[in-house]
This record gives structure tokens, sequence and C-alpha cells, in this order.
């Protein structure tokens, strides 16, 4: 039986910073600068007292991201 195909990173709710950064095609440190800034929401899922935290964007801070970016279309 053969294995199960990885999920592509638009499939998941929670992207990586990596994933985060190829998604708005900016560089990791870029996105860094947008969770301290508070353009892109960001949760830590590591266990408590774990010495790395594993920082994720959820794909919707994304979205509401880039709606913001985006202007309404105007209405003729």
């Amino acid at each position: 039986m053969p294995k199960p195909k990885p999920k592509e990173p638009s499939d998941t709710a929670l992207l990586t910073i990596p994933e985060t950064a190829t998604e708005l095609r900016v560089g990791d440190n870029t996105v860094y600068r947008m969770i301290a800034r508070g353009d892109l929401t960001a949760v830590d899922i590591s266990a408590p007292g774990a010495r790395k935290s594993k920082t994720r964007v959820p794909r919707e801070s994304i979205h509401a991201y880039l709606k913001r970016l985006t202007p309404a279309a105007s209405t003729r």
C-alpha cells in the first residue's frame, strides 16, 4: 500500500515561519518582524517548559493581513 502524501502547506491551519515566508514571498526575519508589529498573529505550540518555542502562524491570520492590504473594490 502506498504511503499517504504529506499535506501541502496550503492544507494546514497552522504554518511554520518558513511556510509563512514562502506564502508571503518574504524572508523568515520579515515574518518575525510582522509578528512583533502585530501584523500577523502567532501561537507557540511547544509543550510547557520546553526549551525551544514552536511558533506557528494561523492561516486565517495571513488571510486577514492580506485582506487589510487589499483595497476594497469600488462599485460603479
